[in-house]
């Protein structure tokens, strides 16, 4: 979802989501998924990190891996974006923001 917002918005949306993922990227996915972790840990009682250690792993998964899929699907929707048809659209008149959700 940021990948299709920063490529279809553009400008200062764009330019923010893609630094935060640089910013990301810089670090190692392990390095993230281990401060997930620790947080996780410091902010629930010893009792319950067994029963979270599963969800904790996918949430620390998914956090790390995200900008990579923002930057294929903000890459493939500037290619769309720039596409004869969607600009057939436009000139049609119908709502910009319908257009990448048809």
């Amino acid at each position: 979802v940021l990948g299709l917002i920063s490529g279809y918005a553009g400008g200062r949306i764009d330019a923010f989501i893609m630094r935060i993922a640089d910013v990301q990227l810089s670090f190692p996915a392990i390095l993230i998924a281990l401060l997930i972790d620790g947080v996780a840990r410091a902010a629930v009682p010893r009792e319950l990190h067994e029963i979270i250690a599963f969800p904790v792993l996918i949430g620390a998964i998914a956090l790390a891996g995200w900008p990579q899929y923002a930057r294929t699907v903000r890459g493939s929707t500037l290619v769309e974006k720039n596409r004869e048809y969607v600009q057939a659209v436009r000139v049609i008149g119908v709502a910009s923001p319908v257009i990448m959700f048809r």
